[in-house]
Order: structure tokens, then sequence, then C-alpha cells
């Protein structure tokens, strides 16, 4: 229940809470989830996520992730997170492995398939990326970030006009007013 709780107040960050408190807030909260059972590797990863996104500490999520990943080899969450400081840390082919990992666990996750798609996108492979974004399109085509990121792919690969196409899409379906998407894509 604590890891839940913690992972909550992690999340409100990404709906415009004050990320300071709800990140200090959850770091308590997932230090007592440990206190209370250390080889819990919901837990871990919960602290590898702060430890990322709190404190930019990326060695240190990484630490977190690799003993939640011991502890619990069939965590979705920890293989989708660990993948993300993998990608800031350059470690391409490593982070898409934990993305599709991910994704075996969770297929019906539009989050992490997309996340594969953009770390496709980060290792170059262009074609793999498109692949996996449109998929992800197909099975749920109002999913924005999806279309954001395949925004970003088609654009690397100067098929503007798409690419604008697919930002539309993301910013209508982020229920931005269709006048205002027309303008910024004129």
């Amino acid at each position: 229940a604590y890891v839940g709780l913690a992972d909550a107040h992690a999340f409100l960050t990404l709906e415009g809470q004050p990320a300071r408190d709800r990140y200090d807030k959850a770091i308590g909260i997932v230090k007592k989830a440990l206190e209370i059972d250390d080889n819990l590797g919901e837990a871990h990863a919960s602290m590898g996520l702060l430890l990322q996104d709190r404190d930019w500490d990326l060695r240190g999520a990484e630490r977190e992730y690799k003993r939640a990943l011991d502890l619990s080899p069939n965590y979705g969450s920890a293989h989708h997170w660990y993948g993300e400081p993998l990608l800031q840390l350059g470690r391409f082919d490593e982070a898409v492995e934990h993305f599709r990992r991910a994704l075996e666990v969770d297929p019906l996750s539009s989050a992490i398939a997309s996340d594969l798609g953009i770390s496709l996108f980060y290792a170059r492979r262009y074609d793999e990326a498109i692949a996996e974004l449109r998929k992800v399109v197909q099975a749920d085509p109002r999913f924005s970030r999806t279309h954001h990121y395949l925004a970003r792919v088609l654009a690397q690969l100067g098929r503007h006009r798409e690419a604008l196409d697919e930002l539309q899409k993301g910013w209508l379906f982020e229920g931005q007013p269709p006048d205002d998407v027309a303008r910024r894509t004129a």
C-alpha cells in the first residue's frame, strides 16, 4: 500500500502538483515501505523513480532498479522506469531491451509501447520507431504522447507535413482548442 501511495504522489507531479512537495512526500512513504520490507522489488523500483526524477541521481536510480528487478523480475514498471535513465545515459540498446520486456509484461500499456517507440528513435532506429509508434496509434489513437513521439521521428526524417499532422492530433487529443492548434501548425 505504501508503494502505491508513493507512486501516486510522484505521478501527481505530472498533473501540475508542486513537484518538490509531492516528491518529498513520496520519498518518505517509500522509505517506510522499505523499512517494513527491504525485499519488496516494487519499493526499490519506486525509490529508483524518485532518485531519477527528484534528485537526477541516475546511478542511484540504476542501483535501485537493478535491486527491484533482482527481487521482482516480472515487475513491468521497473523495466519501464529503468529504460528512462538508460536512455539518458546513452545506453540505447539496454533501454530498448527493458522497454520491450516491460511491454511483454504489460502488453496493453500505451505509455510503455510509446516509450519503446521513442527509445528506438534515440537509438537511431527510425523505421522500427515508426512501426512501433504506428502500432500504438492503431491500438489507442487518442493517446497523445504517441502522436508527439511520432511527429519527432517523422520530422527527423524530413517528413514535415506528416510530422505536423501528428502534432495536431496530439494537441487535439490533449484537449487544446482546435483554433489554437490550427494557428500553431499553419
